[in-house]
C-alpha cells in the first residue's frame, strides 16, 4: 500500500467518523412539525450524509479507476515531495482571522479580508484578480442572506464607521 493510498484512507475514516459524529449528534436535535418545517435535525443529517459519501468516494476511487501508476511512470517521487502544508495552515489562519474580524468590521469586510487573502496565498498577483471577487462577491452573498433567506449576517462597530 502506497503511502498516498494509506492517506486516503486515513482521510476517508475521518470522514465517516466526523459523518457519524453529526448524525448522532443530529439525534437530539428537534424534528420538523407538521406545517412542514423541516426542523433543526435535518441541515446535520444532510451534511452528514454528504460527508459519508465523500468518505466512501476516498475508499472506493481506486477501485472504480484502478490503482495510480508507479512513481516511475509519472516523473515524480511522492516520497520526497513535500506537501501544501504551509499554504494550508495559512488558509486556515486567513479563515480564523476573518472569522474573528467579522464581530469587528462585520461580513462583508471580513468576506473582503477572506478572499483578498486567500487569493494572495493562492498565488494570484493580478489586483484585478483579487478584487474584483473581493468586491463583488461578499456582498452579494449578504444581499442573498438578507433579501432571499431573511437572515442578518454579523455586522460590526467598525462597518458604519468604514463604510
Amino acid at each position: 500500500m502506497t503511502t498516498e493510498r494509506r492517506a486516503d484512507l486515513g482521510i476517508a475514516g475521518v470522514t465517516l467518523a466526523l459523518a457519524a459524529g453529526l448524525a448522532a449528534t443530529a439525534l437530539t436535535f428537534p424534528a420538523g412539525n407538521q406545517d412542514g418545517d423541516p426542523g433543526a435535525a435535518l441541515l446535520p443529517f444532510l451534511l452528514a450524509a454528504v460527508l459519508a459519501v465523500l468518505g466512501a468516494t476516498r475508499v472506493l476511487a481506486p477501485l472504480v479507476t484502478g490503482p495510480a501508476p508507479p512513481p516511475s511512470e509519472t516523473g515524480r517521487d511522492p516520497e520526497s515531495e513535500p506537501g501544501p502544508v504551509l499554504p494550508v495552515l495559512g488558509m486556515l489562519a486567513v479563515g480564523a482571522v476573518s472569522v474573528w474580524a467579522m464581530s469587528w468590521v462585520g461580513f462583508v469586510l471580513g468576506g473582503v479580508l477572506l478572499l483578498v487573502g486567500g487569493s494572495l496565498l493562492s498565488g494570484e498577483r493580478r489586483w484585478w484578480r483579487i478584487a474584483l471577487p473581493a468586491a463583488l462577491v461578499p456582498p452579494a452573498v449578504y444581499a442573498l442572506f438578507m433579501w432571499a433567506f431573511e437572515l442578518r449576517l454579523p455586522t460590526g462597530p467598525l462597518e458604519a464607521v468604514l463604510l
